[in-house]
């Protein structure tokens, strides 16, 4: 690969250097943060886990962190790192809902990215809401996630993906990627059933979304996925469920290529 790579012409593999490696990231810095919440809490089952109980947290919280880089604290690097976040949750009658807002950035003037004309570099943009229904005929709860983010100028050059076992389900791990997110996540999970200790319980589900660029070939397109699963749970081992999702690609994205269907893993998909 390394004599491949030295084959490209010489602007192939600065394009490859400028978007895709890492940019050398050492500093010493100052982390400084202030948080806040209401200690207000819900009692419900069948949320995360089945049949246990589970606390949530209600009303507001907030946190900001600023990290300050000088080189008194070593190395050469001059940058401020700003993150706030924000959520709210709150209890509409048994219904569950909350929102939340990220933003992140670094000031750094100096930090030598080429074609990047901004101060504000690693910048960092998230939102999301969730919605957890109360129990629906007695049968189950509905959960809803919506999910967009957005980056740029990062010096990390990492990127959002979608595809494997909690974005896009039915379609393979980094199926999409990008510096762009947009994932949509419905799913009917049903009350368990307990045989003897062990507690079952099955999901039907829809995903959708894309991981986006900038550019015309990386533009977003929708791509959804919908499907059933199995949930189980031994409460005198774990708290955490296992879980085994089928999900279907739908659209001009199905394919027979049936083990990319099939997922499992520990913990609900959201």
């Amino acid at each position: 690969l390394t004599q491949s790579y030295e084959l490209l012409p010489s602007d192939i593999k600065q394009a490859y250097m400028q978007s895709a490696v890492p940019v050398d990231d050492q500093a010493g810095s100052l982390t400084a943060g202030i948080y806040f919440y209401e200690a207000r809490y819900i009692r419900m089952h069948n949320v995360q886990t089945l049949g246990l109980t589970e606390d949530f947290r209600l009303g507001p919280s907030a946190s900001l962190e600023a990290s300050w880089a000088n080189p008194a604290f070593g190395f050469a690097q001059h940058s401020l790192r700003l993150d706030v976040n924000l959520a709210y949750r709150i209890d509409l009658s048994g219904d569950l809902l909350s929102v939340s807002a990220s933003v992140g950035a670094r000031y750094m003037p100096s930090h030598g990215m080429q074609g990047v004309s901004s101060s504000w570099i690693d910048q960092v943009y998230q939102l999301e809401l969730e919605n957890v229904s109360p129990s629906l005929w007695s049968m189950g709860r509905l959960f809803v996630r919506l999910k967009y983010a957005y980056s740029q100028y990062l010096r990390t050059r990492s990127l959002y993906t979608v595809g494997g076992d909690n974005t896009l389900r039915g379609f393979p791990t980094g199926f999409a990627s990008g510096q762009r997110l947009v994932n949509v996540n419905v799913e009917f999970r049903t009350r368990p059933w307990v045989i003897h200790t062990m507690h079952i319980g099955l999901v039907a589900f829809y995903d959708g979304g894309d991981a986006y660029g900038y550019t015309a070939d990386t533009d977003f397109s929708y791509h959804q996925a919908a499907g059933i699963g199995v949930r189980w749970l031994f409460p005198q081992f774990d708290k955490g469920t296992l879980r085994i999702d089928v999900g279907v690609p739908l659209g001009s994205d199905f394919h027979s290529h049936v083990i990319d269907w099939v997922t499992i893993a520990f913990l609900q998909a959201f």
